[in-house]
């Protein structure tokens, strides 16, 4: 098992928090804000992009298609 500080633990909380919310209020600015330049993103269709500029360009545009604003993100606990 892995021991880890309480501040790496409310780091860790902290990133996939702001995920999340990015997620929720469909902004691609802030689900992306934590990926490193070079982070490799591979999505559930096979959409393949490279480097945290790419992935915020295309989940820009994922979220800003018409369809997409109707929808609703769910948390799955």
């Amino acid at each position: 098992m892995i021991s880890l500080s309480n501040s790496a633990l409310s780091e860790i909380e902290s990133v996939i928090r702001r995920w999340e919310e990015g997620w929720d209020q469909w902004n691609a600015e802030l689900a992306t804000q934590d990926y490193a330049d070079d982070a490799i993103w591979v999505n559930a269709f096979v959409v393949k992009r490279r480097g945290r500029e790419e992935i915020l360009e295309f989940l820009d545009n994922v979220f800003n298609r018409p369809f997409m604003k109707g929808r609703v993100s769910k948390h799955v606990d």
